[in-house]
């Protein structure tokens, strides 16, 4: 399968885009829950809690 540039960098966004959804549901379930939003970051496992603020914030959108 042979993809041009202009429809690589196209999917590309639409991948972003989506990762950056389903981030920001991760949070808002955390938020709501009570419960970590774990990720891997410099090859560490991280548990994160949402703070008040943001979680606040989440519930706004």
């Amino acid at each position: 399968m042979n993809v041009d540039n202009d429809e690589r960098a196209f999917k590309l966004k639409d991948i972003e885009a989506a990762l950056r959804r389903a981030a920001a549901r991760a949070r808002r379930i955390a938020a709501e829950t009570g419960t970590p939003v774990v990720y891997v970051r410099d090859g560490k496992i991280v548990e994160e809690y949402v703070s008040e603020a943001e979680a606040r914030d989440l519930k706004k959108r």
